[in-house]
């Protein structure tokens, strides 16, 4: 990936424990140091990836995943100075080769520091050094639990908390255990492991800083105050960002994709703007129109005049609109999981199956840093393996898809620049300048936009582009809601199954909100539910059928299908669950700070369907051992 994209710094923290030598302390360790990080975390100046039960494949994926990225490789577990124990995807232990590890790290452009929080991983320091790690805190002895997580906690409070220096925050954690233990032994910072003394390790407290030589800078090294800015070079001139045309880079590049190919009313449409029989004004209304509904609205948000022009509020709607499409699409493929499972009675490979089950059980807290790409990758490779029959074919080529590099490089951007601005307050200055004046715009532009929003304003555009051309496939099919379901059924007749549905489409025109008239069907669908729709042709005398469809229920739920009387359809997605009183609770996909809240009292239909989901999930898992 280049290094165009906004980079947030990562603090990667790993645990790994022991069922025969269990640590106690290490829970606390965890979150004592997740909590001296959050509020920087929180902030956007950082972010925080914490990994329990960690295998060695999530140490290589994550590196892989944030790659240049991580400043800081936290390990608290049982290690030695030839490996750290991690633990299997199986409950089981594997060991961390020491040198491998050592040769992972010093790939890691951004790495300034490696916490080596275990038993005696003194013996480590020099693999690390000769690998290019400026810096490591390692220990010359076994350790004590207590010690060890009371150390680490006081070195990221005085880290994150008081701001201070790399060296300042070892000083203040060495001074922190010397008035509980004593001071009688010293905990040093050793400048180059060459220089290290035999006898250091005899006089000292465990721990020690090393610093690689010609690295002594990295001892005033902090972490980040404010959110990391944008920094693309050269790649803009100063006369592009001037004459900024927003939305025209994101057009021109779904007009290119397979977006026309999949959706022939598109197609035909920009044929005919060629051939001078429609208007060329008109392509946004059509582009945004083809889409499902919930990426509809979001992406006919870009086109209103208060978000037409580059800002801030801008840059939050881009990501809001990168993030509609990746939960909805993962929405599709949790539901073709269950669809799978339940017609064929096919095994999930078990790191899909562990990495559901921590989707389905997360708080609030831990779905607000939740990756929908993560989830992605891994459930398309599963994908390979169960080979797949939905109607949705496009799933079984996923992979290939998030392999590619400009697509990884356009989500990586994009999830940080959601992550980044979605507390952004939206600007609704300028509201009188309907029709958007290209004038006003880059007069606006010039007056109080930096360029470098402006530049980030082009490139996140550039990226959503790229990113929604990769799911370009879903234009194919259609939303539509399903509220009621009747039968009629004469004597010596098919039946005939009239359903009261919704399409939710043409976001621009707001068709849905209407209330849909009943429609006959030879075949039905499912009561209460938002569907996808493969549409097929039948003849003039046969019924339209449900043969082609798959249910987003219980993920994707419509309020008008739920309640009766209601006569606007209102789309929620599955958000996070509360545990303390069993609440699963959902966010509204136009309005996002709105949210459904379905339990065994309200909508208990909708729970009894999660309920299900997870029967099927950890029931049908390759291998579902217990931890």
């Amino acid at each position: 990936m280049s290094n165009t994209a906004f980079k947030k710094p990562v603090i990667f923290l790993a645990f790994a424990n022991d069922a025969d030598e269990h640590l106690g302390m290490l829970n606390k360790e965890r979150d004592f140091i997740y909590d001296a990080l959050h509020d920087a975390h929180e902030k956007n100046y950082i972010q925080v990836h914490k990994q329990e039960n960690t295998s060695i494949d999530d140490v290589f994926n994550q590196f892989l995943r944030y790659d240049g990225r991580v400043e800081i490789f936290h390990y608290a577990g049982h290690a030695s100075g030839t490996h750290l124990r991690l633990e299997s995807g199986a409950g089981e232990t594997e060991l961390a080769d020491a040198g491998g590890l050592a040769q992972l790290l010093g790939k890691q452009t951004g790495l300034q520091l490696v916490f080596l929080n275990g038993c005696a991983t003194l013996d480590q320091v020099e693999l690390l050094h000769k690998a290019g790690v400026k810096a490591v805190i390692a220990t010359s002895v076994p350790i004590n639990d207590d010690m060890a997580m009371e150390f680490a906690t006081k070195f990221y409070e005085s880290l994150a908390t008081s701001q201070v220096s790399l060296e300042k925050a070892f000083e203040k954690a060495k001074d922190g255990i010397a008035l509980r233990y004593g001071s009688e032994k010293e905990i040093k910072i050793h400048r180059g492991i060459g220089k290290r003394k035999k006898s250091d390790t005899e006089e000292t407290l465990p721990w020690g800083l090393y610093i690689n030589e010609n690295a002594n800078p990295v001892l005033d090294w902090k972490l980040p105050d404010r959110p990391k800015s944008f920094d693309f070079g050269n790649q803009y001139t100063p006369a592009q960002v001037s004459a900024v045309s927003v939305n025209q880079i994101l057009l021109d590049l779904l007009k290119k994709s397979h977006l026309p190919a999949y959706n022939r009313k598109l197609g035909r449409f920009l044929e005919d703007v060629v051939e001078g029989e429609e208007d060329q004004e008109d392509i946004p209304l059509k582009v945004v129109d083809c889409f499902p509904l919930p990426i509809g609205k979001q992406l006919c948000k870009l086109f209103t005049p208060e978000l037409a022009k580059p800002g801030e509020s801008r840059l939050k709607q881009l990501g809001i609109v990168y993030q509609t499409v990746v939960e909805l699409i993962s929405y599709i493929v949790l539901s073709q999981f269950w669809e799978d499972l339940y017609q064929e009675r096919k095994n999930l490979p078990q790191k899909s199956v562990e990495l559901i089950k921590q989707y389905l059980e997360q708080d609030e807290e831990a779905n607000s840093n939740f990756s929908y790409i993560k989830l992605l990758e891994t459930l398309s490779q599963a994908f390979k393996e169960i080979k797949s029959n939905s109607i949705v074919e496009e799933l079984n080529d996923l992979d290939s898809t998030l392999q590619q590099e400009d697509f990884r490089e356009a989500c990586a951007f994009l999830e940080d620049l959601y992550y980044q601005y979605r507390h952004v307050e939206f600007s609704t200055e300028d509201e009188e300048n309907e029709n958007g004046d290209g004038a006003e715009i880059k007069a606006e532009v010039e007056k109080s936009v930096s360029p470098e929003i402006v530049k980030a304003c082009l490139k996140a555009e550039e990226y959503l582009g790229t990113a929604i051309s990769g799911f370009a496939f879903v234009v194919k099919y259609e939303l539509m809601t399903i509220k009621d379901i009747k039968i009629t059924h004469y004597r010596f007749s098919d039946p005939e199954y009239s359903h009261r549905r919704f399409k939710l489409t043409r976001a621009t025109r707001n068709e849905n909100m209407k209330s849909d008239h009943w429609k006959k069907y030879g075949s039905f669908a499912e009561s209460e539910s938002v569907i996808l729709i493969k549409t097929t042709r039948n003849s003039q005398d046969e019924l339209p059928n449900f043969d082609q469809y798959l249910s987003l229920s219980p993920f994707l739920v419509d309020k008008n299908a739920l309640v009766p009387d209601a006569e606007k359809s209102r789309l929620f997605s599955y958000h996070y669950h509360q545990a303390q009183d069993d609440r699963y609770c959902f966010r509204d996909f136009n309005n996002r700070e709105d949210v459904l809240e379905v339990s065994k009292m309200q909508y208990p239909q909708i729970r009894d369907q999660f309920i299900a989901f997870r029967r099927a999930i950890l029931g049908r898992g390759g291998n579902n051992g217990s931890k």
